[in-house]
This record gives structure tokens, sequence and C-alpha cells, in this order.
């Protein structure tokens, strides 16, 4: 059990460092605002804007054109399919938890 957690711990490390890359790469304009955002998701995989804000230190509109940008390259999904109060997943990193949950 032990060695699965230390799997898991090594996958999410893998996962958040390979999309830091990406956002460094890929989007130079708002790279700070989306890596502060992604740092957040890595903390707590679904939250709200506001949330993220909130724990990015960014403005909520800063929040959601980051959230975008990550939603463009298929990092975040958005939950709801509301125009308010939306709830955005990580999902490549709650698979990762997901497939160490399971082997437990």
């Amino acid at each position: 059990m032990s060695n699965q957690a230390v799997d898991t711990a090594e996958a999410l490390i893998a996962l958040v460092e390979g999309d830091r890359a990406r956002i460094r790469d890929e989007l130079r304009m708002s790279s700070i605002s989306a890596l502060r955002v992604l740092d957040a998701l890595s903390k707590r995989p679904i939250t709200s804007a506001k949330d993220l804000a909130k724990e990015s230190a960014v403005s909520i509109p800063t929040a959601l054109s980051a959230l975008s940008a990550l939603r463009e390259k298929g990092m975040v999904a958005e939950l709801t399919g509301r125009k308010k109060n939306m709830l955005f997943a990580y999902s490549a990193y709650i698979e990762v938890l997901n497939r160490g949950q399971s082997c437990l």
C-alpha cells in the first residue's frame, strides 16, 4: 500500500510539472496567471473560479481567463455546464488519484 501511495505521489508531481512546462511553452502571454491557477488546482482539483482566484492571488476575471486557456489545452474541464457558479476540475490530476485509489 505504501508503494502505491509513493507511485501516486510521483505521478501527480510528474503530471503537474509536465503541465507547468506546457503552460510555459504554449501560453507565453498568460503563463504566470495560468501557472498560479494550476498550482491552486493541484491543491484543490475541483473548485470554483472564485476560490481559485482567492487561492492564486489573482482577480476572478484573470482566473477565468487562465481557466479558459487551460480548458483549450485540455487540462481543465468545466463540470456544471452553467454560465455562473461554474465548477472546474483538473481532470488528469483526478484520474491519477482515482488510479491510485483503485489499487489500494
